[in-house]
């Protein structure tokens, strides 16, 4: 049996998970568990050497369709508290409600997602992907994150009251820099030839709608969807009435679609992260969202 279906008899079982109080070890830390890696970011630099932080998303694991292994179940069972979205991962959305652990942090609770925009995708697909109508992706607008920074410092702080003026320090600290970086991307994204993008997948929306450019994407909210021609000529009517130049992919899609759109319109195409996950260890989320500015730059040809 494979370690999904053990997952599933184990939580259909009915074996619990106690919902016990925030337990303390000697370091006096308490353990975290995150779901996507935009999450584990904001959680490791809110809760620093206070807190242990791990995640259920293994390395390189697509963040849009991870399942829940026993091991990660008995993460789960230790942590003092879970910090996910709802509504994004169907696997751990599932162990939350079967077996919830003795304390949640829901996203979903504390900040506004907005709907996907049915212009930015191709109306011939049905919303057949677990998103449904809303955009997850809030982490790509820097100042969702900075709202969460200083409601999960006062969670930590009910769990672990000896450490609430680090929590609450660290907190504003990383506010102050995803603000900064907001306002980074407005100002060299204000002067641009161009005010669109194409991306392969439309995850870009809280990226882009801040800074009133337009993303148009291939594929619309899931992924792994094909688009058809009639979407594929209407990227072309958009090329040839804008300044488009570059056809954006981004991991874990596989850049084949966006290179062959690219080349049939004669245009270049660039990476831009969507950061659902950590590709690297030693880049984090301000330094992959730097980069991110760095191609928008380039492709919007900006000044």
């Amino acid at each position: 049996m494979s370690a999904a279906a053990l997952a599933l008899t184990f939580l259909a079982s009915g074996c619990a998970i106690s919902a016990s109080p925030a337990v303390q070890n000697a370091a006096n830390r308490i353990r975290v568990i995150t779901s996507i890696y935009p999450l584990e970011f904001l959680t490791a630099e809110v809760a620093g050497p206070n807190a242990q932080v791990t995640s259920m998303l293994p390395p390189g694991a697509d963040a849009h369709h991870s399942e829940v292994s026993l091991r990660q179940l008995r993460r789960l069972e230790e942590a003092d508290l879970l910090v996910f979205l709802s509504d994004f991962q169907p696997a751990i959305d599932a162990a939350t409600r079967s077996n919830p652990p003795a304390h949640i942090f829901d996203v979903a609770d504390h900040i506004t997602l907005h709907p996907y925009g049915e212009g930015d995708h191709d109306h011939d697909h049905e919303h057949d992907h677990h998103h449904g109508p809303i955009d997850p992706h809030f982490w790509l607008d820097p100042t969702n994150l900075a709202t969460l920074a200083p409601q999960l410092a006062e969670q930590l702080a009910v769990l672990n009251s000896a450490n609430a003026a680090n929590y609450r320090a660290r907190a504003a600290d990383l506010a102050t820099k995803l603000t900064d970086l907001a306002t980074e991307f407005s100002d060299r994204l204000a002067n641009c030839q161009s005010d669109t993008v194409v991306v392969s997948h439309a995850a870009f929306g809280y990226l882009t709608n801040p800074l009133q450019i337009t993303q148009i994407g291939i594929a619309g909210l899931d992924p792994d969807s094909e688009p058809s021609l009639a979407r594929i000529r209407q990227i072309r009517d958009t090329v040839s009435t804008t300044e488009v130049t570059t056809i954006f992919y981004e991991s874990p899609t596989n850049p084949y679609v966006a290179q062959k759109v690219a080349d049939a319109l004669g245009l270049q195409t660039a990476f831009l992260d969507p950061l659902e996950l950590q590709h690297r260890s030693d880049q984090d989320y301000l330094a992959v969202m730097k980069q991110n500015l760095t191609a928008l730059e380039t492709a919007l040809e900006c000044q």
